[in-house]
C-alpha cells in the first residue's frame, strides 16, 4: 500500500505557537538513535540555527529592530546515533510505522517538518555489515515524499557514523512564532524533552549560530538547581510515584508542566 505523502502534509495541522515541534521531533528522533546504538561512547547531538540574512530583512525597520536577532528560517540536526540502516530507512518509508510504538512513537513526527518547512535533507553515514554506508535522501511534500535516493559504500579510511536531517526554509507563517533567541529555544526545549535530560545518559546537546553556543544540558542543570522532591499518593487505590521538580527562569511567568 501506497501513501500520498502531500495528501498527508495536508492532512495533518500545525499551530502557528507549535512552531519548534519539528526541531522537537528531529531532536527526539536523534536521541532514539543514539539510545539504539547502545555505544559506550557519549552520544553528541548539535543543532545549528540559520538564520534569514540580514539583507533579506528589507529597508522599513527600525532602530529597535537593530536589537533583534535576524528570524530563524532552518535548523540542522546532527547525530552519531545509530543512523539511517536498511531497519530505519524501512520505517521511515511507512506511514504510521509501529518501529517506534515501544517509545511513544507514532510514525508522523516527521510529517510536521513538512508542514513548517518546504523540504528536508537527510544525511546518514551508518554501519552495515561490517561496513559504512551513506544514505541521502530529499524529503519534500510530493506524492512519494523521498526524493533523489542514493545509497553507497563509504571508502574513507576512518568514517564515523553521522547524521544530519535538515530542515530548511521555515515558512514565513512560523518565522515570527519561532523563537529568535538561543536561550529561549534552549529552555523550550529542556521544557519539551524534560525526561531524558533527567538520565544520566542522555547525549550532549549543543545549540548553536553562527555566533553564539549554548550546551543545553547546562542549562537544564541551572534551570532545576537539583531542585528534586519525590512523593507518592493514591488515587482510586492505585499508587502513584511523583518527582516534582521547580525550573528557574527569568521569564516573568508561572507554568506546570506533565
Amino acid at each position: 500500500m501506497r501513501i500520498d505523502i502531500a495528501g498527508k502534509v495536508r492532512e495533518k495541522k500545525l499551530a502557528s505557537n507549535k512552531a519548534l515541534l519539528p526541531l522537537f521531533e528531529a531532536l527526539v528522533n536523534s536521541i532514539h538513535a543514539i539510545e539504539e546504538l547502545k555505544s559506550e561512547s557519549p552520544g553528541l547531538i548539535e543543532i545549528e540555527a540559520e538564520r534569514l540574512p540580514q539583507e533579506n530583512l528589507g529597508s522599513e525597520i527600525n532602530d529597535s529592530d537593530f536589537e533583534k536577532k535576524n528570524p530563524i528560517i532552518a535548523f540542522k540536526i546532527t547525530d552519531n546515533g545509530i543512523g539511517f540502516n536498511p531497519e530505519n530507512w524501512d520505517s521511515f518509508n511507512l506511514a504510521h510505522s509501529s518501529y517506534k510504538y515501544n517509545k511513544g512513537g507514532k510514525g508522523i513526527g516527521r510529517i510536521t517538518w513538512l508542514r513548517a518547512f518546504t523540504s528536508v535533507e537527510i544525511d546518514s553515514v551508518y554501519r552495515q555489515n561490517g561496513h559504512f554506508n551513506r544514505r541521502q535522501f530529499e524529503f519534500k511534500i510530493s506524492k512519494d515524499g523521498v526524493e533523489n535516493p542514493r545509497n553507497f559504500k563509504v571508502e574513507s579510511s576512518n568514517p564515523q557514523r553521522r547524521t544530519s536531517v535538515y530542515l530548511k526554509n521555515l515558512n514565513e507563517r512560523f518565522q515570527q512564532w519561532t523563537n529568535s533567541d538561543l536561550e529561549d529555544i534552549a529552555i523550550k526545549i529542556i521544557e519539551h524533552c524534560f525526561s531524558f535530560f533527567r538520565e544520566s545518559n542522555c547525549p550532549r546537546i549543543i545549540l548553536k549560530d553562527n555566533n553564539d553556543e549554548i550546551v543545553v544540558n547546562d542549562y537544564f542543570k541551572n534551570y532545576t538547581r537539583n531542585s528534586l522532591d519525590k512523593k507518592s499518593a493514591k488515587i482510586k487505590g492505585q499508587k502513584f510515584d511523583f518527582e516534582v521538580v521547580k525550573m528557574y527562569t527569568s521569564k516573568p511567568d508561572n507554568k506546570i508542566h506533565y
